[in-house]
């Protein structure tokens, strides 16, 4: 989707947890739940999430998930 089609009026700004400068509104349209701006996202890396209902997309090198990288 392009940025122009996106309606950004019900997202609520707010600034970054680690800087302080206020983050994209694009992304807080795509990652409500993030607290963080992309540079200071960048830096911390991904935030550690321990509930059972949140899926992990992300390549295991164990292959225990089913995303593991094909051989």
């Amino acid at each position: 989707m392009d940025t122009d089609e996106e309606d950004l009026s019900g997202v609520i700004p707010r600034n970054c947890q680690a800087c302080g400068v206020p983050i994209a509104l694009i992304r807080l349209f795509y990652r409500p739940d993030t607290g963080h701006c992309v540079m200071c996202a960048d830096k911390h890396g991904p935030q550690r999430v321990n509930d059972p209902e949140v899926l992990c997309a992300k390549a295991s090198p164990s292959g225990q998930n089913g995303f593991s990288p094909k051989s």
